[in-house]
């Protein structure tokens, strides 16, 4: 038993360590970021990490780019679901009382 508690603490240091060590604050003054959102609120956290300043905080100078604005990186079709997926589902909302 004190074997197991002895592996798992070492193994929490060893993770804390390898975590705290990815954060360091090595941002290069003027550094570029380019970063490729879609207007949805998966998107939210790097439109407020813009506004309240935080990348400017480090140092980085972040763009977000839309499609519109001409950002050239291919964007993926629209997601549809097949029809028959759908009926199937459809079908189960009374089942579930939904």
């Amino acid at each position: 038993m004190k074997q197991r508690v002895v592996f798992v603490l070492a193994l929490i240091t060893a993770a804390l360590g390898l975590t705290l060590s990815g954060c360091s604050s090595d941002a290069q003054p003027g550094a570029r970021l380019r970063v490729a959102v879609l207007p949805i609120l998966d998107s939210l956290p790097l439109y407020v990490a813009d506004v309240e300043g935080f990348f400017a905080e480090e140092g980085i100078d972040a763009t977000a780019k839309l499609p519109e604005e001409g950002y050239s990186r291919g964007w993926p079709e629209v997601v549809s679901m097949d029809p028959d997926v759908k009926a199937r589902i459809d079908a189960l909302w009374d089942d579930l009382g939904i």
